[in-house]
């Protein structure tokens, strides 16, 4: 061995060493192979993946001159190591695994033939995000390639250099994830970028992703559905920078929850070309809450469908890595809440007259009409002064928190009156305005102490109408505009055009005066029943409309129900608008398409265009405005809450069209198994909605007595749907446990003794 090679060699194996001993502890050889779940788990994890422990096993195995004797610390290699003879330095070149090739001009390779020809290189002082960031560019060059780079400590980049080893391994490439010495030294300062943003850097021998990072929270963590919040509450630059990386320049596309929803294209080499990009999202606050699969009802469905729990904390799990993916997050923790029943608890024996005066000349009392339906007096000083203190104690408490929504309940006035004391009332007849001038002026006070936070009003409601009384508003008061119901509930079954006009009239009006706003619609809570509805084109133009004002900050879509077949298109389109409000909404379905369907993709652009076209339709009918002017008379709130018009909105012949499309898809994708796995899953939904209205025209037959059918036809209806809801309840394609349960179907096995 020469001199310079046996150099080369003590300081491999002084890196073995700090490589080792980043990892601050023992560990069995199982453990190396072990999933990180997200946020969670030492980062130590990190620097022992199989590429690693392989790297030095064979670096310790051809340089045996300081090695003779030693014990490795490392655990998986933990043995003497032999001794054979090496007669040249070509040696060093065989243990990295590197082989020699030629280089495309100005890419950054990767991976060559199935061979790693990078190293992944993070600080050794890293946070979780980074931790998260490089396992995962790790994990998907493995998933694309089929070969894993190795993830080491930046210290090893920086033995690299001193001892020259590039001159004898100089097809070594660097990929650097997150802030440290060499993405400084190449110009990167993480507190240049916008919050939440990321650069990334390529040149012929290094690619660097950064970006602006805080710690990880625990929100990507199972936990209880009352404290689960959809998105993580600190900036996590980096990460978003790697999604972003393996999304755009890799080619993966994550289309909705689990192993079917991911499109990984498959390939021996991997290489990147020059780049230089700066990204970050357009909105600060990018939210969806969860799906109902942790609520109790939910739970139960799930198991009489034969839904096992792990089957279920799989999909909820599956969920949040989507979310994660898709970036979804904010620059800061939010606390929303509706109800002032906190309030009551501290003020309300002391101070009543904090509270709204009623008829009667007493103050409202939730004692008497619920503890959501608390009422203040808005006019009231002292009420406008302790209100602003108690939202300063949260701030106080969760230096993290950026936004407070300490709004009032959503029931209606007529329910519980507002205050009808002399100042109040000459506040203005219209509720909003009330309510906007109050919170105002909590904002104006809280700002003294926390001038970078926000109080938050929804508005929503009997307050949804924008004021027509007051002028702008203070900065720091933030309007959460959840619009008016414009589906109508579930029953509506589409849009209604009328009510989208004047919710976006009354949002843009509402954006005229706030501070800032945050986009809060209902919009996917309202298809309980798992309708096929594609809204794609009317959704990107509100994003477009309420963006374009200047000062939407932010989105909150509440939660939705993993109806992934029957409206999986408009959740997928909700979070990349999120990031984008002005992104190309027609180019994202014809990717989505192209990813997701390969040979099929035509026809089923082809089927979202005619489901869309269909959910026009209804909302042109304004069946929703029907609805509200006849109440009672037009649909059953009775149990099930579907409308007796439902199978007015869904004729057969509609169906039969939508099924013939997803035919011809199958046709295309003839041997593509994943494929049609995705075509199945809409066809699931169109089966279930044809179940749906089977089961309503039942219920309805029943209730208003218009026959008497027989208990051989119902019998038949109901096992037809529950053979079909047995056979697909995993599928995707609906959530059928939540579906199945609103439609009716376990009440009436129940009734028609089948349980």
């Amino acid at each position: 061995m020469t001199a310079g090679a046996g150099a080369a060699c003590q300081r491999l194996f002084h890196l073995r060493s700090v490589i080792c001993s980043v990892t601050r502890r023992g560990t069995s050889p199982a453990s190396l192979h072990a999933p990180i779940t997200p946020g969670i788990g030492p980062a130590s994890m990190l620097f022992t993946s199989t590429a690693t422990v392989s790297f030095i096993r064979r670096c310790c195995r051809r340089w045996p001159a300081v090695t003779t004797g030693m014990t490795s610390r490392c655990p998986d290699i933990r043995r003497k190591v032999p001794m054979p003879k090496i007669p040249t330095v070509v040696c060093l070149v065989a243990i990295v695994l590197l082989p020699a090739c030629t280089y495309a001009r100005d890419e950054c390779v990767l991976v060559r033939d199935g061979q790693p020809m990078a190293a992944i290189f993070v600080p050794a002082e890293m946070s979780h995000v980074v931790m998260q960031a490089a396992t995962s560019f790790q994990s998907y060059v493995r998933k694309i390639t089929g070969t894993e780079l190795p993830i080491l400590a930046e210290e090893g980049f920086r033995f690299h250099q001193t001892v020259g080893l590039e001159k004898i391994v100089p097809q070594l490439n660097s990929v650097f994830i997150g802030p440290c010495e060499a993405t400084a030294a190449a110009g990167i300062d993480p507190a240049e970028l916008p919050p939440e943003g990321y650069r990334i850097l390529s040149n012929r021998r290094a690619l660097y992703i950064v970006g602006r990072d805080d710690d990880m929270t625990t929100e990507w963590e199972y936990r209880k559905s009352s404290t689960w919040t959809a998105g993580p509450t600190r900036q996590h630059g980096t990460m978003h920078g790697v999604y972003a990386f393996i999304e755009e320049e890799l080619g993966v596309r994550w289309l909705f929850p689990g192993a079917l929803g991911e499109i990984v294209p498959k390939r021996k080499n991997l290489g990147v070309g020059k780049l230089d990009r700066t990204d970050a999202p357009r909105l600060q606050y990018r939210l969806i809450n969860p799906p109902p699969h942790v609520r109790n009802d939910s739970v139960a469905a799930s198991r009489r469908l034969g839904i096992s729990d792990q089957q279920r904390h799989q999909f909820i799990f599956d969920h949040d890595q989507w979310m994660q993916r898709m970036r979804l997050g904010t620059v800061g923790g939010t606390e929303m809440t509706h109800g002032h029943y906190m309030f009551w608890l501290r003020y309300g024996r002391e101070h009543p007259e904090y509270f709204a005066l009623q008829a009667d000349g007493t103050r409202a009392n939730p004692n008497k009409s619920g503890k959501d339906a608390v009422r203040l007096c808005l006019s009231n000083d002292a009420c406008v002064e302790a209100f602003a203190g108690l939202l300063s104690e949260l701030f106080a408490k969760n230096q993290n928190l950026k936004i407070v929504g300490y709004s009032p309940d959503d029931y209606s006035d007529r329910a519980v009156p507002v205050c009808v004391c002399d100042n109040c009332i000459a506040m203005g007849p219209a509720i909003s305005d009330r309510y906007a001038i109050f919170y105002s002026e909590v904002a104006a006070i809280v700002a003294k102490e926390y001038p970078d936070r926000y109080v938050a009003n929804f508005a929503y409601g009997y307050y949804m109408d924008a004021p027509t009384t007051v002028g702008k508003l203070h900065p720091n008061f933030l309007v959460l505009i959840v619009g008016y119901n414009r589906w109508a509930g579930a029953w509506a079954g589409g849009d209604d055009d009328e009510i989208r006009e004047r919710s976006l009239e009354h949002s843009l009006r509402w954006a005229g005066i706030a501070g800032k706003i945050v986009w809060r619609p209902n919009l996917f809570i309202q298809n309980e029943f798992a309708m096929p509805r594609v809204y794609a084109h009317k959704l990107a133009d509100d994003y477009r409309q309420l963006y374009a004002t200047g000062k939407m900050i932010g989105v909150q879509h509440d939660h939705f129900y993993a109806h992934w077949g029957a409206e999986g298109l408009d959740y997928y389109l909700a979070v990349k608008l999120a990031w984008n409000p002005t992104a190309d909404v027609d180019a994202l379905i014809d990717d989505y398409c192209r990813a997701g369907f390969g040979a099929a993709a035509g026809t089923i652009r082809t089927y979202f265009d005619t489901v869309e076209a269909h959910t026009n339709a209804i909302a042109a009918q304004r069946y929703s405005r029907r609805a509200h002017l006849a109440e009672q008379d037009r649909f059953i709130r009775q149990n099930s809450g579907m409308p007796i018009f439902l199978g007015e909105l869904h004729k057969q012949e509609t169906l039969d069209q939508w099924q013939g499309l997803l035919r011809q898809a199958v046709l295309e994708a003839a041997g593509d198994t994943e494929v049609l796995r995705r075509i199945e899953m809409l066809q699931v939904a169109v089966t279930a909605l044809s179940h749906t209205i089977a089961i309503h025209d039942l219920d309805c037959t029943i209730i208003f007595k218009v026959r008497d059918p027989k208990r051989r036809e119902i019998v038949d209806v109901l096992n037809a749907a529950w053979t079909f809801a047995r056979s697909n309840a995993d599928t995707q394609g609906i959530h059928m446990p939540y579906a199945m349960s609103v439609c009716g179907l376990f009440r009436l096995r129940e009734k028609w003794g089948l349980e």
